[in-house]
């Protein structure tokens, strides 16, 4: 499906002002249709739209109001604003980020050295990308569980604790994280470090292979209570 295609069917009404976007308004066209080619879901794409609006404001407070202006060092500062306050947002501007710099549309800007987690998470991603295969929205939300665990670690103040890395600490933080995760999630969030510190122990960063020593919550077949049944007939089985 074409990006314009998309917007006159969803936003009918309102195509003109979406077009007449400040900033990325000339590129949304260009930038939906990156993203249909990207595999993003149907629903991501509509989200992404919805939080585009929120980035232009924020770039307009500081005082970025055409694309002359903006550098991809802009971008990453947002998105270090918005990622631990609104996960959309960030979301959003991270797709921004790849799409400007693949069509050499943007400045890199004085860009800083990446802090250690952020350097980590890009190799993941370009792994999960090249040799996994995985589609783009799927890599975000591996990095993003990665990006939790190095964050548990505490790797910025010393990278170093990844090489002595003990299973007690994968551990810890998969307690911590279980008090805000069901079983259910809980599963993706163990495969997900398991491949993390699979990729790591292949590379020889790790000495021993800590992705065999973590037990993955049980998940049965058949164990929750059937939603078709209507609430008399589940009451009648208790």
């Amino acid at each position: 499906m074409k990006a314009k295609s998309f917007l006159v069917r969803v936003r009918p009404r309102c195509f003109a002002r979406w077009r007449s976007l400040p900033i990325f308004g000339p590129l949304l066209d260009g930038f939906l249709e990156w993203l249909h080619d990207q595999s993003y879901a149907m629903g991501t794409i509509v989200h992404y739209m919805e939080m585009l609006p929120k980035v232009v404001d924020w770039l307009r407070r500081h005082r970025i109001t055409t694309l002359t202006q903006l550098t991809q060092q802009d971008l990453q500062v947002a998105h270090e604003h918005y990622r631990p306050r609104q996960e959309g947002a960030s979301w959003v501007i991270g797709a921004l980020e790849r799409f400007l710099s693949e069509r050499h549309l943007v400045s890199r800007g004085e860009v800083p050295a990446p802090a250690p987690v952020e350097v980590e998470v890009a190799g993941f991603e370009a792994y999960l990308r090249q040799t996994r295969g995985l589609a783009e929205t799927t890599i975000h939300g591996h990095a993003g569980l990665v990006r939790a665990f190095l964050e548990f670690l505490r790797f910025d103040q010393n990278p170093s604790r990844l090489r002595r890395l003990q299973v007690s600490q994968v551990e810890a933080f998969l307690r911590q994280s279980a008090r805000t995760n069901n079983r259910f999630s809980m599963q993706h969030l163990v495969a997900t470090i398991r491949a993390f510190l699979r990729r790591q122990h292949a590379q020889g960063l790790l000495s021993r292979p800590l992705h065999l020593q973590i037990d993955t919550p049980r998940v049965y077949r058949g164990e929750l209570l059937p939603r078709a049944l209507p609430w008399a007939q589940v009451q009648g089985l208790l």
